[in-house]
């Protein structure tokens, strides 16, 4: 009794999707107060998304959704963001960059601002376009960020990212001296190992894949 008690507690955190997982999680969403239902999309959703089935994550796509068009709350903020994010990693980078596009106009309308997101959209926004090749709304998006970016300066993820970004903005323009200056800064980060903080060890450190690399030495040498 005790552990479906405790399984119940878990409704809205299922990491896989079935007819009767569906047909429970909405039984249970509609008995639940209303203020709360965005949350349970949303947390289902997160959940979901990280599936390596196709079909799965496209409930957790939708369910992003209707969080955002059914209650557009803080927690529909949280979604568009999350929404968007999921949709660049899944390839789907147009859709991903208008849900993220949708998230800063959720965030521009809220008393609250930026409550209960990363607090870096526009720099994820930056990410997807130049995947897209939209270098000018990349570039515009990365100086939007960049008072974010430096509030967050201490965690090493966020500030390799933000200046990985910034090499590829230049590099797209033709600015070869520039480009390699953000990419020799974006190394710098990357190997830098010795803490400047206390509990930095702690922090995230930059996820620098070996094409990430090559690309950044490239551009590091043409200048």
């Amino acid at each position: 009794m005790a552990l479906m008690a405790r399984t119940d507690r878990n409704w809205y955190r299922a990491r896989v999707w079935d007819d009767d997982i569906a047909a429970r999680f909405e039984e249970r969403l509609a008995r639940s107060r209303t203020t709360q239902r965005p949350k349970y999309l949303r947390i289902q959703a997160t959940y979901l998304a990280e599936s390596s089935d196709a079909r799965t994550r496209a409930v957790a796509f939708d369910l992003f959704r209707r969080a955002i068009h059914d209650y557009r709350t803080t927690e529909a903020t949280a979604a568009a963001e999350q929404l968007g994010d999921s949709l660049a990693r899944d390839g789907r980078l147009a859709e991903g960059a208008d849900a993220l596009r949708t998230a800063l106009s959720l965030i521009a309308e809220s008393p609250i601002g930026r409550a209960g997101t990363t607090h870096l959209t526009e720099l994820r926004l930056a990410e997807v376009l130049l995947e897209l090749g939209d270098v000018d709304e990349a570039a515009a998006q990365l100086d939007a960020a960049a008072p974010e970016v430096e509030l967050q300066k201490i965690y090493p993820d966020v500030h390799y990212r933000y200046l990985v970004a910034h090499a590829r903005v230049e590099a797209a323009r033709g600015r070869r001296a520039t480009a390699a200056m953000w990419a020799r800064a974006a190394l710098a980060v990357a190997d830098d190992a010795v803490p400047h903080a206390p509990l930095e060890p702690a922090l995230p450190r930059p996820a620098v894949t070996a094409t990430d690399r090559a690309d950044l030495e490239r551009l590091a040498a043409r200048g």
